[in-house]
């Protein structure tokens, strides 16, 4: 019985740990920066909602499935006077207001939601947070934002989910009739600096606050704070293709260093494609394009490097999003 109970603790632990990092293994996190750091909530000068689906394993019938939906924007105070001026060049007025003016027109307050879920036949994890940022111009040329969020986590093992040999056991009859449920709510807190032309951030996730489960044996479980660093950097190759290069590295004391890296061709604001790659983990392909001014599509596909996962085929990720308040910003976008 012991065997069996601390087969379950295996389980269950390594599910927690699931529950914090697996609801950002996208292959197109650019598409949702305030999950993985909350000062990037509202870097842009609009609102944006995106619903992803992502199909890990293709070809196994047992495979996990994941989704999300997000929504994240700011809020600002534009100047009224911006829409008297008819020159050809309207940021000729920027350039006469002093710097504590330009300061106070564009320091502004992002807002973000996130809801993520990843499951299979015996686990099901659930996450949901609202993010908070603050962004203050530095210069001309380069901002820093500060942002905070508040997470809930929950994992769930479901009842009738699995099989072991001794089916008369005591806990895995237990298991069957009720199931167990983890609960823990954090905060994560993050920096970042950006301009037109790059971003680069810092984030500690998982500091948490508050843990509840329904079994006693996993109400000591140890929990470690999450770090992450991600940065990109837009290139321009002509007056419409840009190099847009990034990377996203996660670290904290249990696990290897999880590294994520993508270089995509955008044209303008019409359509982009490129490469990805996760450390030890898997490669793909990706693109994606803007249809009309306001709904975006991205598709994405990862070849999985593990013997086991390659032979379950790859994993297929699907974004829809739709953009708000978008005019006049169409030229400044930091991640798509």
């Amino acid at each position: 019985m012991k065997k069996i109970y601390l087969l379950f603790v295996m389980l269950f632990a390594g599910a927690g740990y699931a529950s914090a990092q697996q609801q950002y293994e996208l292959t197109q996190f650019f598409q949702n920066p305030q999950a993985l750091n909350p000062a990037f909530t509202g870097i842009e000068k609009y609102w944006q909602a995106n619903v992803g689906y992502r199909k890990l394993w293709a070809g196994s019938s047992y495979a996990p499935q994941q989704g999300f939906v997000s929504l994240n924007g700011s809020f600002y105070k534009p100047d009224l006077r911006l829409n008297a001026i008819r020159i050809s060049r309207p940021e000729a007025y920027m350039e006469n207001l002093t710097d504590r003016e330009y300061r106070k027109l564009n320091a502004r307050h992002g807002l973000g939601l996130y809801y993520g879920y990843i499951g299979n036949s015996v686990t099901t994890d659930d996450q949901g947070q609202i993010t908070y940022s603050y962004h203050m111009p530095l210069s001309r040329k380069i901002n820093v934002s500060a942002g905070a969020g508040l997470a809930y986590l929950s994992t769930y093992l479901t009842p009738g989910g699995y099989k072991v040999r001794q089916q008369q056991d005591l806990i895995y009859q237990d298991l069957m009739q009720s199931g167990v449920r983890k609960r823990q709510a954090t905060i994560n807190v993050g920096l970042a600096l950006y301009g037109e032309n790059f971003y680069a951030g810092y984030s500690s996730t998982r500091m948490a606050f508050l843990k509840n489960t329904t079994d006693e044996g996993f109400e000591d479980q140890i929990n470690y704070v999450e770090h992450t660093i991600n940065a990109g950097y837009q290139l321009p190759l002509s007056h419409s293709l840009r190099l847009q290069p990034s990377i996203l590295v996660q670290y904290d004391r249990l696990m290897e260093a999880a590294v994520y890296g993508n270089v995509k061709v955008r044209y303008n604001e019409l359509l982009w494609a490129g490469i990805s790659y996760r450390n030890k983990e898997a490669y793909g392909l990706m693109m994606g394009f803007l249809l009309g001014d306001h709904l975006s599509l991205g598709y994405s596909y990862e070849q999985n490097i593990y013997e086991f996962d390659a032979a379950h085929n790859g994993n297929h990720e699907l974004v829809l999003g739709y953009r708000f308040f978008r005019k006049g910003y169409k030229a400044n976008s930091y991640f798509w």
